[in-house]
């Protein structure tokens, strides 16, 4: 996200433009914190919760791409059409890319990390978790949601 403002003037999708990711507001990690505290303080939660390992998400899966829009547009950059890269298409460029920095580093040239094969990867991927876990044993649920983020756009603006 802290690249978002950077790449503004850009409307890239890589892949199909179909996966989901799973977005956290601050507030409800905070919260699930606190829930982990709550159940952690007894001595039946700690038997129970103790040591394990809990997704904390917003719980409503949203497409990755909508989301860098929805931010990009409160930052002020509108676009007028968007332009779709498949995966087979960006991916042996990515390479390509790759293999040109490593020929060219002897000759003093550096590779910048925008246009590589991992990140070509992790942005075409689907990453969402399952908070069930959290829910049933922590009493987790959220309390922001991207839909009020939605509703009020200035709670992403700096």
């Amino acid at each position: 996200m802290a690249n978002v403002d950077q790449y503004g003037r850009t409307h890239f999708i890589f892949g199909d433009g179909k996966n989901c990711d799973d977005f956290v507001y601050v507030e409800n990690v905070v919260h699930g914190h606190i829930c982990a505290d709550r159940t952690l303080s007894t001595t039946e939660g700690a038997k129970t919760s103790g040591g394990k390992a809990y997704f904390i998400t917003n719980m409503e899966s949203m497409n990755m791409w909508d989301f860098l829009y929805l931010v990009q547009e409160e930052l002020g950059h509108k676009r007028p059409f968007k332009i779709r890269i498949p995966s087979i298409v960006i991916k042996p460029i990515s390479y390509l890319v790759e293999w040109g920095y490593k020929v060219l580093y002897p000759y003093g040239t550096c590779q910048p990390q925008r246009l590589t094969p991992a990140r070509i990867k992790y942005i075409t991927l689907n990453r969402t978790f399952s908070c069930n876990k959290a829910v049933e044993e922590l009493g987790y649920k959220p309390i922001v949601t991207l839909m009020v983020l939605n509703l009020n756009p200035s709670v992403l603006s700096y």
